[in-house]
This record gives structure tokens, C-alpha cells and sequence, in this order.
């Protein structure tokens, strides 16, 4: 009889051992029905990695900004010194960032960072009046994009491959419209037209690289293109066609080779627009348009001058 009277007073304590846990859970964890369970392991992955005493040393109070805001106003550059305040700053802080940001363990961070100053010299040079002083500045962002790319395998960065050899060809492209520019007001020699016709063809190599990147891996290029690089991809037709235009020859035969080539690709970027079409260059390809059309007469005019039938 004592035997089953103790099995008895067992159970009642088992039973109230186990409501007082149930009671206790609900107290920790109040509604726990209407937690979700992505919640709920939030909740316990924060609770593993931090001690409920150390959570206020995760608060962040203080912060001192005022020197940065002293070194990048909040107001729009007017004047060149104002500008060059704002490039000695961002140009120490990208340099400081690429010291960590290294092109062999951050490849993708390292390439931006690298783009970011290029980007900044390119807005330096915009606020200068002296065009050989914005030559170097452009000089600079050509340094510091070629070296970007040959350490690149294409085939796993194509898409950044593409964007470097872009802005490149951008870069080299002002250039020429600067040298131009020089050259007609001091009555540029040989060997300047020399340097000159060196910079549209490497602004010519750039272009072409960057279209010969849009080609799949199997060499075949897309009769239509994604949206992110159709423009760039007409520019750089209507860029090319130009450079070509802009070569000074040796003879005449030269200058209509060159010439038959602008035609090639001013052709192609109006071609590709009539067929697909593409926001923002209506008046590009109007330009385009008109000297496909007109370059053939005067090719023909200087062949005739050539075999003087003028």
C-alpha cells in the first residue's frame, strides 16, 4: 500500500515539475506562437554571439564628422580652387582605401576605387581653363586604367574589362579634342600631327576592344544588345568613325582609307539604330547619318583630284 502511495505523490510532483517549466518558457519568451521561425533563429544567433551585459557596447555615440565635412562641402564647386580642395581630399581618401582594398585579394573593390579617382581627375580637369594642364589630367586617368587591365583575365571579368576599355577610349578621345585644340592655335608641326594621329589610333584600339568584348565565347556577336551596353556600343562606332576623320594623312590614297573606315562605322551605329533602337543618341545618330552620307562624295572628290580628273 505505502509503495503505490509513493508512486502516486511521484507523479503529482512530476506534473507540477513540468507546468512550472511551461510557465517559465512563456515568461522568457512571451507569444512565442506568433514568432516566426526566421525570428526566432535571429533571435537566437544574436543571443549566442552577444551577453545581454555587452549589447551597449555596441552603441555607437560620438561620431565625430566635423573634419570631413571641413574637407567635402555640402555646396557646389564653382571655380577651380574650389574643385581642387574637393580632389585633394577624395583623391587621399581612395588612395588610403586601395592600400587595404588590394587588387589581389579585392579585385571588383580595388578596380572601382581605382575608377572612383580617375572619375575625380575627370571633374578636376573640367573646372581647368588651361588645356594642357587638363592633357596631363586626362594622361593621368589613361595611367591609371591601363594598369588595370592587363593583370585581368577577361574571361572571369569581362563585364569590368569592358568598362575600362570604355572610359579609356573616353579618356583618350578628349584627349584628341584638346591636341586639336592646341594645335590650332599654335600651328602644330610634324611631329606633334604625329602624336596626335598616335592618340586617335590608340583611342580607336580602345573602342574596338571594348566592341570586341561584347562578343559571346564563341567569338559571335549579339544581333541584339543588353540594354547596358547599347549605347556605349553605338558611341564607340560614332567615336571610332571620328578618329578616323580626324587622322591627318601622309597622301591621298591615306586619307581616303581613312576615310572609307569612318563610313564603315558610322554606318554600323546607324544601322544598329534603325534596327533596335536606343534611348539618348537620336542626335548623335543624326550626325552619323548625315556623314555616311556626305564622306562618300568627298572620297570620290579626292580620288578624282588624285587621278586628276579636278
Amino acid at each position: 500500500y505505502r509503495d503505490e502511495e509513493e508512486l502516486e505523490e511521484e507523479e503529482e510532483k512530476e506534473k507540477d515539475e513540468e507546468g512550472e517549466k511551461e510557465e517559465e518558457s512563456k515568461a522568457v519568451v512571451p507569444n512565442s506562437e506568433d514568432i516566426d521561425e526566421e525570428e526566432e533563429k535571429k533571435l537566437k544567433s544574436f543571443s549566442d554571439l552577444v551577453d545581454v551585459d555587452d549589447i551597449e557596447l555596441l552603441r555607437i555615440t560620438n561620431v565625430e564628422t566635423g573634419q570631413y565635412e571641413e574637407l567635402v562641402g555640402e555646396d557646389i564647386c564653382k571655380t577651380y580652387e574650389e574643385a581642387r580642395k574637393i580632389f585633394k581630399a577624395g583623391s587621399k581618401f581612395t588612395e588610403n582605401a586601395v592600400k587595404y582594398y588590394t587588387m589581389d585579394e579585392y579585385v571588383t573593390d580595388h578596380v572601382e576605387i581605382k575608377q572612383d579617382l580617375s572619375t575625380i581627375y575627370k571633374s578636376l580637369a573640367h573646372f581647368d581653363t588651361d588645356e594642357s594642364r587638363q592633357c596631363k589630367m586626362h594622361k593621368r586617368r589613361i595611367d591609371l586604367l591601363t594598369e588595370l587591365v592587363s593583370p585581368l583575365n577577361i574571361q572571369h571579368f569581362r563585364m569590368i574589362c569592358r568598362q575600362l576599355r570604355f572610359e579609356l577610349g573616353e579618356a583618350r578621345n578628349t584627349m584628341v579634342s584638346l591636341k586639336y585644340s592646341i594645335a590650332a592655335e599654335q600651328s602644330a608641326d610634324q611631329q606633334n600631327w604625329k602624336k596626335i594621329n598616335n592618340l586617335c589610333f590608340s583611342a580607336i584600339q580602345e573602342f574596338q576592344g571594348f566592341i570586341d568584348l561584347l562578343r559571346d565565347p564563341s567569338d559571335n556577336f549579339p544581333e541584339v544588345l543588353s540594354e547596358d551596353t547599347v549605347r556605349p556600343y553605338i558611341i564607340s562606332q560614332i567615336y571610332i568613325a571620328r578618329n578616323y576623320g580626324k587622322i591627318k594623312p601622309v597622301n591621298a590614297q591615306q586619307k581616303i582609307v581613312y576615310l572609307g573606315k569612318a563610313v564603315d562605322h558610322f554606318n554600323a551605329a546607324v544601322l544598329y539604330y534603325d534596327k533596335n533602337g536606343c534611348e539618348g543618341v537620336k542626335d548623335e545618330i543624326d550626325v552619323a547619318r548625315e556623314m555616311a552620307h556626305f564622306l562618300p562624295a568627298k572620297i570620290e572628290k579626292i580620288r578624282r583630284m588624285e587621278n586628276g580628273q579636278l
